[in-house]
């Protein structure tokens, strides 16, 4: 599977089969780790064998351990005793749990780097809070910037101290399950508290349960916030019997049961592993037939499928295959306490609310929540890209099964971090699953392969636009967009954090809620432009600044993630913008505010290029609320470009 693998689902063929999926990244990760670090040998039954988990198996032979790989999915792993080496140089894959059990035991040696060669996925996610417990403990530690991106450098050996110490739990569970690895290799007592809540409590007690099948006792507190591990204690070789993937599962049971006619049958279920059977319970909710035999789930194919409103934090997992088959319910869906999906392999909230909303599905996002708007059908015929995230990837395959012209979906190599084989079980179950050839190069970021309408009207377009001016229009357009947010990054780097945050009248925007704001823009006008460049005139999103500002919590959400969302929309808004040709910068759509509110046309109508030179002004117009700001509370600004125009109904 090449880096840019691009595939064509067609709708409508049921799935009927048996398929197995592969044991679980979370499950095979967690005792590869158990094993590498006991005296010794470790049996893993139905090991997974995603890029992710065999990233964890490279990483535990680094550090000292012997892994064979059966034939039967039985792995054993003779460990090292905690007898870890003097240094070390990890790759984490593309996984956040890898990431972070690494870094942790990682501090437990002299010298330590856990790093990733994803840098547009796994490279971009923060670990402040991890590296800062581990100071805590009189680690060494530190990663790239204020969120300490990998790579991370940690490391103390011996020098390594017990006692309490405190962990933030809001992003992820991941942190604390770090801790708890490392703690039996301080030696002494520890205590962790987990501080801001535990944004999942069953992927902290995966970890629990894999450490006590290894010989580690970790008392937890009812409330799930305290965990105390006794100095003394050693890791013990234990045999582990890994159940199928939650999320492989969840990928194949929506996919069966968006198709009518399925008869499908999953195996390797091990009752409430990472929210199985909570999702299981859900899809019953939502109308779907799935039978229980032993470790068997059959799931039949629903004619009719019923909205739901899901407390998603018992099975995240799970969370976007439902959402992706609640695009095809009459009715509304809310899966709602599930923020924690923002700081996986992409924001599998805006991400992927993103990509419904391509494939042609009514979706809203909040701070924690997907909000998807079904109606019984969705028309599909797009294309659409994975985000670097196996999740995506499979949630919109359930959307390409069931639509009305089925999708292309980029990037699909990356459902292999846990999942190689998903696409090739589709095949074998019967779905109609093909290679779109040529599409080296075009995995990072979705394109829009817009064409040409080959009308007489577009023919006059083309010769009109073919004018050197229109051409400098259009670069000079780009240039502002790009070089206005390069200065905004430098601009905002040199300030104060308090002054990011200050508001300097009531009702005006704070730089955070105008970093914000520029980002959801950009983000809209990415999603007006594919419109206009795959359809013809076609009625353009509008969106409220003020009510998208209060909805989505501007000012009480972190900074690090609105200057990390910024500068994500921009690059797609680039490359969905870049290399139009004239026909295609002509094209129309229509938005009334922009066209007429704001531009002054006599009608809604507006070409591709009014767009983006509407949104160079709109850049300009935020730069200099910025500078405004920071002239006034902060270090000087570098120079802003010209204003633009205001903002309202966009």
């Amino acid at each position: 599977m090449n880096s840019s693998q691009t595939l064509h689902l067609r709708p409508g063929t049921p799935l009927t089969g048996a398929i197995r999926p592969p044991g679980a990244k979370s499950g095979t990760v967690r005792a590869l780790l158990c094993g590498t670090l006991a005296a010794g040998t470790t049996r893993i039954e139905n090991a997974g064998s995603g890029d992710n988990i065999r990233a964890m198996a490279t990483a535990c032979r680094l550090l000292g351990a012997r892994i064979g790989e059966g034939e039967d999915r039985t792995w054993t792993v003779e460990g090292v005793d905690h007898r870890l080496p003097e240094t070390a140089e990890l790759d984490a894959g593309n996984s956040g749990i890898v990431l972070r059990l690494l870094t942790a035991v990682g501090a437990a040696l002299p010298h330590c780097t856990v790093g990733t060669r994803n840098a547009a996925s796994l490279g971009r996610r923060g670990n402040h809070e991890i590296i800062d417990t581990l100071r805590q403990f009189g680690a060494r530690a530190a990663g790239r910037g204020d969120e300490a991106c990998p790579p991370l450098v940690v490391g103390r050996g011996a020098g390594l101290r017990g006692g309490r110490v405190t962990v933030s739990g809001r992003r992820s569970s991941q942190f604390l399950s770090g801790l708890l690895f490392l703690a039996p290799l301080i030696g002494s007592d520890v205590e962790i508290e987990v501080v801001d809540g535990l944004s999942s409590v069953p992927m902290a007690m995966t970890s629990v349960t894999a450490l006590a099948r290894a010989g580690i006792t970790v008392d937890v507190s009812d409330d799930h916030l305290l965990y105390r591990i006794a100095g003394g204690q050693r890791y013990r070789p234990a045999e582990f019997a890994v159940a199928s993937d939650a999320s492989s599962v969840a990928g194949l049971l929506a996919a069966a049961a968006a198709v009518p006619g399925s008869v499908t049958e999953v195996s390797g279920f091990a009752g409430d592993d990472l929210g199985t059977a909570a999702m299981i319970d859900a899809l019953g909710t939502m109308g779907v037939r799935i039978d229980r035999r032993g470790s068997v789930l059959t799931c039949h194919g629903a004619r009719t499928v019923r909205p739901i409103q899901l407390d998603g934090s018992a099975c995240p997992d799970s969370i976007l295959p439902m959402a992706a088959l609640a695009a095809f319910a009459d009715g509304t869906s809310v899966f709602s306490n599930v923020e924690t999906l923002r700081f996986k392999e992409c924001d599998r909230i805006t991400d992927f609310c993103h990509e419904l909303a391509a494939a042609g599905v009514a979706v809203e996002e909040r701070r924690d929540a997907i909000i998807v708007h079904g109606r019984g059908t969705v028309a599909g015929g797009t294309e659409v890209f994975g985000h670097h995230d196996h999740s995506v990837i499979m949630a919109m395959a359930t959307i390409a099964l069931r639509s009305e012209r089925g999708l292309t979906i980029r990037g699909c190599d990356a459902v292999g971090q846990t999942y190689r084989g998903f696409f090739d079980d589709l095949r074998t179950l019967g779905a109609d699953v093909t290679e779109v050839p040529d599409a080296a190069g075009a995995a990072d970021v979705p394109d829009t392969g817009a064409g040409t309408a080959g009308s007489p009207e577009s023919d006059a377009r083309e010769a009109t636009m073919s004018d050197e001016r229109y051409d400098e229009r259009y670069a000079d357009s780009l240039r502002r967009i790009t070089e206005g947010v390069r200065a905004w990054n430098a601009r905002c780097a040199a300030q104060d954090p308090a002054v990011l945050e200050v508001q300097p009248a009531p009702g005006v925007w704070s730089i955070k809620q105008n970093t914000w704001h520029l980002a959801d823009a950009f983000e809209a006008t990415t999603i007006r432009l594919r419109a206009m460049l795959t359809e013809d005139g076609p009625q353009l999103l509008r969106f409220d600044a003020d009510e998208w500002a209060a909805d989505r919590d501007y000012q009480g959400r972190p900074w690090y993630e609105a200057i990390a969302k910024l500068n994500e929309q921009l690059g797609r808004l680039v490359v969905t913008a870049s290399g139009l040709d004239a026909a295609q910068l002509a094209r129309p759509g229509r938005q009334y505010n922009i066209a007429v509110n704001i531009l002054g046309r006599p009608t809604e109508e507006l070409s591709v290029l009014d767009l983006l030179e509407f949104e160079a002004a709109h850049v300009d117009e935020h730069t200099e609320s910025t500078v405004k700001i920071i002239d006034e509370f902060g270090a000087p600004a570098v120079g802003a470009p010209a204003a633009g125009g205001p903002d309202g109904q966009r």
